[in-house]
């Protein structure tokens, strides 16, 4: 049997530092850079272990700057590029290793307080929704009911004898 290595478990293997050494020690070293990524993250560049790179931060009308975007697309680097989140965000932890130690650099992301509302305006929603929809067909039918005993008392009124009217 040929062992060959997909082009995505060769870029894992060489951007984790991994290297292979035959067809024997493949499969150890694709679980070592399994285990050594998150389940679901993508591998970290090489050019961003050195650095943190980020764009420029953008500058707000008060002085502050707010985070730039690094290449994962989030915005990262609120625990040490001076930068804060938006009103609408927290700066939450974010370890990137850097000279062979873990440092915390931040990244922006919705805040719980936002998140909370959020979800109570949408629960509102959702068991509002039956009750909103029950009120509008008993209103139907009861404009159907008050339609259909007035055409009723109309057809009495006049189907009876005039002559009859004032006993």
């Amino acid at each position: 049997m040929i062992l060959t290595m997909s082009v995505l478990e060769h870029d894992v293997l060489v951007v984790n530092g991994f290297t292979q050494e035959g067809p024997s020690k493949r499969s150890r070293n694709v679980s070592q850079a399994a285990t050594s990524i998150g389940v679901g993250s993508h591998p970290p560049e090489q050019a961003s272990r050195t650095a943190l790179h980020t764009e420029p931060a953008l500058h707000s009308k008060d002085g502050s700057s707010t985070c730039g975007m690094d290449k994962s697309g989030y915005s990262s680097g609120c625990k040490i590029a001076g930068c804060t989140c938006s009103v609408f965000q927290h700066c939450y932890p974010k370890f990137e290793q850097e000279e062979g130690k873990d440092q915390n650099v931040g990244v922006c992301g919705l805040a719980m307080w936002l998140m909370s509302f959020l979800s109570a305006v949408l629960f509102g929603a959702v068991a509002r929704c039956p009750e909103v929809t029950r009120s509008c067909l008993q209103y139907e039918d009861k404009t159907r009911e008050l339609a259909r005993e007035s055409s009723t008392i109309r057809a009495r009124a006049v189907c009876r004898d005039p002559s009859t009217f004032w006993e």
